[in-house]
């Protein structure tokens, strides 16, 4: 886990560092706005608190029925995530994200019976991390062709 982690203090070191950048420029750039560039961070940031948050409190919800629909809304997250980086890195138009807070809200509803601690924050922590991508996908459709 360590190496994964430095990478991605690293990436977003680079990534702030580039909207301090954006920030000096005495010329507005065309595409994402200073905003919406800090919108983007804000976002991230969100994500990556709720993934450690994930990760330092939940190693595996063992046993539970929901394992379906905790793969499916994990599987929808990657999907989620490689769109608009996608979306990003070419200047196009983002696949259709999938349900994300639709499945997130049947994931609540299955895992509100269990009223296991460690279910309460996997429902917590995945309603911050649709925020953060929605945030992201959003800011990134309008800037899009």
């Amino acid at each position: 886990m360590h190496a994964p982690q430095v990478a991605v203090w690293r990436a977003r070191a680079n990534a702030e560092a580039a909207v301090d950048q954006m920030a000096a420029e005495p010329v507005q750039p065309r595409g994402l706005t200073l905003r919406d560039a800090a919108g983007i961070l804000a976002a991230s940031r969100r994500l990556g608190i709720a993934g450690l948050t994930l990760h330092s409190r939940i190693v595996r919800i063992a046993g539970t029925t929901q394992d379906e629909l905790i793969e499916r809304f994990a599987g929808d997250l990657g999907v989620a995530l490689r769109a608009i980086a996608e979306a990003l890195r070419t200047g196009g138009r983002a696949e259709p994200l999938p349900p994300l807070r639709a499945h997130q809200i049947a994931l609540e509803r299955a895992l509100a019976e269990q009223g296991d601690p460690a279910v309460e924050v996997l429902v917590s922590e995945s309603d911050l991390i649709v925020d953060g991508i929605n945030t992201i996908g959003s800011i990134t459709e309008r800037h899009v062709a």
